[in-house]
């Protein structure tokens, strides 16, 4: 059992959209790394997020979206490397549905895929009844339905659901949106993480004080997302491995696997 950390390509946002309030160090903007992650298991394989559409610079997203400086590495050719098709794949953990984590989950329609109930059901609300969708994207809600998914919600009064041995999918709530999932991950060796996404950006976000960034649901939930993270990693003796953390996926990357 072993966890292998995939590059789904990097972002480039003003410094004050990370971290609102602090002056930059450097030319005022910021690289953030977008992460997919698979769990090799005994009982099958396990894919923590999906990283951005392949189709979304070339035209399906908003135009607002296609300015954004953009590294592109995507999912399908990170999977390829490693030999996997989506079909080897026997479940999908969704953090939340945002375009940069959940937009290839369209590759997936015959997978289970694990998604906090809030976060679905105020997603396709919102787009059913012309809201504001903030970082969910029409084009990807449009793919998932083509695909048909297999929504596996998880409801807000469920509080972790042990996915497979030493894989336990924790409900975080609302916070940076309307409903998130991380993942623990007890390695035999006895190395445990846990997959906390956007939940926690970069380690600097920890605090204190916790640092919110701009593009979040609930500021007071996305704070007590940070500390109950905090406790839970604590009391499970887990490293977190945080959401847009450059430095901290380079380093995983550059190790090719986790066990």
């Amino acid at each position: 059992m072993r966890i292998i950390p995939l590059d789904c390509g990097t972002m480039q946002f003003p410094y004050s959209f990370i971290y609102p309030g602090e002056e930059p160090a450097d030319d005022g903007w910021l690289s953030a790394s977008i992460a997919a992650f698979i769990i090799e298991h005994p009982d099958g394989l396990i894919l923590f997020d999906t990283g951005c559409d392949p189709a979304g610079m070339r035209g399906s997203w908003p135009e607002a979206y296609r300015q954004i400086p953009f590294r592109e590495s995507y999912l399908p050719a990170q999977l390829d490397a490693l030999d996997i098709r989506p079909a080897d794949i026997r479940y999908v953990v969704a953090s939340h549905l945002h375009f940069d984590h959940a937009g290839c989950l369209h590759l997936f329609p015959d997978t289970p895929v694990f998604v906090n109930q809030a976060e679905l059901d105020a997603t396709l609300h919102a787009y059913e009844n012309g809201l504001d969708l903030n970082a969910h994207l029409p084009s990807d809600i449009e793919n998932w339905r083509k695909a048909n998914l297999t929504w596996e919600p998880i409801p807000s009064d469920m509080q972790e659901r042990e996915l497979a041995s030493g894989v336990t999918i924790v409900n975080l709530g609302a916070g940076h949106s309307w409903g998130m999932l991380g993942l623990l991950v007890e390695l035999p060796a006895g190395n445990n993480y846990f997959l906390a996404a956007d939940t926690i950006y970069t380690e600097k976000h920890m605090g204190p004080p916790p640092v919110v960034p701009t593009v979040v649901h609930d500021r007071e939930g996305y704070r007590r997302t940070i500390s109950s993270i905090a406790s839970y990693a604590s009391s499970h003796d887990a490293k977190i491995i945080y959401g847009h953390d450059i430095a901290q996926l380079q380093s995983l990357l550059d190790k090719g696997w986790i066990e």
